[in-house]
């Protein structure tokens, strides 16, 4: 659904920074944690957390309207009690510059 609809949703994902990038910020060494985490959300909260994004399509736009169509029907059906979760992992890079 992002990359069907967003605006620039594929040029700015964090995982276009490679390793490389990230030695050459940091070149005394670093380490990379990933920490496990989850965010749990009714319709309207997930619905707010993607409108918030820099690359969702804002009202007027044509993509729009079909994206929080398409944003509702994954909502019904993976929410659970009226929730849906969104589970995922931050990374963390610690280092020294």
């Amino acid at each position: 659904m992002l990359v069907e609809y967003s605006t620039d949703y594929e040029s700015i994902r964090h995982e276009n920074v490679t390793q490389d990038v990230i030695r050459a910020f940091m070149p005394r060494g670093y380490s990379r944690h990933a920490l496990g985490n989850e965010q749990a959300f009714d319709f309207d909260g997930l619905r707010g957390r993607l409108l918030a994004s820099s690359y969702a399509p804002a009202a007027g736009d044509p993509r729009h309207e079909p994206m929080i169509a398409a944003l509702r029907g994954i909502f019904d059906v993976h929410c659970t009690d009226g929730r849906a979760v969104i589970e995922y992992d931050t990374v963390v890079h610690c280092g020294r510059f």
